[in-house]
């Protein structure tokens, strides 16, 4: 099985025969690379909007590009339920009620388009720490840096039969031949969409011979 990029990439060049160059191949791969990992949510960091603090008075925080959905949002170390856009508005009215401390983390957009966190009610003093957990985009596959590929071992294959199909279609005009490798690919995206829904699912826990 093809577990890392540069035999990735000889599997695309190889199987099919191709008459193209590396970074054509590359260019494929990192193309459906990048569409396995955000299909699956399966890359998730824990990451610092921009400031990383909280200031007085101020609600907005703009959100790292590579976000592509928050899942936990941490402020001084407690958390923040997840909040709906209109208590944005509910708040300002003064009419949202929160229980306990803390608040709810909103998901917002600048006025020029960019990604922003509201804390909702914003912050009376500043100082503490913000603390994301989020799905993230994959970066850019390079063939000299194996730590680039975000989905693990057992379903890279569908990588290059993905690749393949995409020459197969456009460069070699087979188009016949593509769906059998697109196949593969879909298939392991199901499975990894699966797997990490599962692995992040609630979990029950017993207790004194209950389960809860």
């Amino acid at each position: 099985m093809a577990e890392r990029v540069p035999a990735l990439i000889a599997a695309v060049l190889t199987e099919a025969d191709f008459d193209v160059a590396e970074p054509t191949a590359l260019r494929w791969l990192d193309a459906q690379h990048r569409l396995m990992v955000k299909r699956s949510k399966c890359f998730r960091r824990r990451l610092s909007p921009t400031p990383a603090v909280t200031e007085a008075a101020r609600s907005a925080y703009s959100v790292p590009e590579e976000v592509i959905e928050l899942i936990e949002v941490l402020v001084g170390g407690v958390p923040y339920g997840q909040g709906r856009h209109s208590d944005i508005a509910v708040s300002a009215q003064g009419w949202l009620l929160i229980s306990g401390m803390g608040g709810v983390a909103v998901e917002d957009e600048s006025s020029a388009g960019g990604y922003e966190l509201a804390l909702v009610p914003a912050p009376i003093e500043g100082g503490a720490t913000i603390e994301l957990y989020a799905v993230c985009r994959a970066g850019a596959l390079l063939a000299s840096d194996d730590t680039t590929l975000r989905v693990p071992p057992r379903v890279r294959r569908g990588l290059d039969r993905r690749a393949i199909s995409i020459g197969l279609a456009r460069d070699e005009g087979r188009p016949e031949l593509a769906a059998s490798y697109r196949a593969e690919f879909e298939g392991g995206c199901t499975e990894l969409r699966q797997e990490v829904a599962r692995r992040n699912a609630p979990k029950r826990a017993r207790v004194s011979g209950f389960t809860v």
